[in-house]
């Protein structure tokens, strides 16, 4: 089998899609240990007829108007290249409809626009994934090929002490909770350490005070603010 593995580009703006690559994994992590992978090929059919679809999920539509997406993009630029310059830069503000459409926009980033919409509720990302589990994974026999893994996660992101925090906090598939003794599981681990391992990502971090998700919106800040 083969899964996403998170991007590490140099370009600023890279790490946001690093973030959402980090949330998809929980939750493919999540839903495909319940559904037993490990199994043979028999009892994962059966998982698979009991938990995925054969369409994929319709996100909501985000459009923007062209000279505003211009605006958002040239404010994403503009924060990455002050933390380039080591200039002082007011904090970034994102919302879910920023989020949404810098990913909808990004050519490399198609991939996540066809699997992810993020709303970002209060202090918590929620996540609508989609994912064609034909096109990531192959196993014997196994009837991939055709279904959808369609369901929501509730993540707790941020980053404190140059350390990237990704935590599940519930994930839902066909509207069916995960059960509580399995979440358990998934709830005590932070997605992101492998990623904060990286030397290159560690260094982009380390350029950051805080990411903080609040009041409906994600707060970047670069150290020295």
């Amino acid at each position: 089998m083969s899964a996403i593995d998170p991007p590490q580009k140099k370009k600023h703006g890279c790490f946001f899609y690093g973030c959402l690559t980090l949330i998809v994994m929980a939750f493919l992590v999540g839903v495909l240990g319940f559904l037993g992978v490990r199994y043979v090929a028999g009892v994962i059919n059966t998982q698979l007829d009991l938990y995925a679809e054969t369409q994929p999920m319709e996100f909501p539509k985000v459009e923007m108007p062209a000279n505003e997406l211009q605006q958002l993009k040239r404010r994403v630029d503009a924060f990455g290249a002050a933390m380039d310059t080591h200039s002082n830069t007011p904090p970034l503000v994102l919302t879910s409809r920023d989020l949404n459409e810098l990913i909808a926009s990004r050519t490399n980033g198609a991939e996540l626009k066809d699997i992810c919409y993020v709303d970002i509720q209060g202090d918590v990302v929620k996540g609508e994934l989609s994912l064609p589990l034909g096109k990531y994974f192959r196993f014997p026999f196994a009837r991939f090929k055709g279904r959808y893994l369609n369901g929501v996660g509730t993540f707790r992101v941020g980053v404190t002490n140059n350390e990237l925090l990704v935590y599940v906090q519930s994930i839902e598939v066909k509207g069916k909770p995960l059960p509580a003794n399995f979440m358990a599981q998934l709830q005590g681990k932070n997605w992101a350490e492998d990623f904060n391992k990286n030397p290159t990502n560690a260094a982009t971090l380390g350029r950051f005070e805080s990411i903080d998700v609040n009041d409906g919106k994600v707060t970047v800040k670069a150290k020295g603010q």
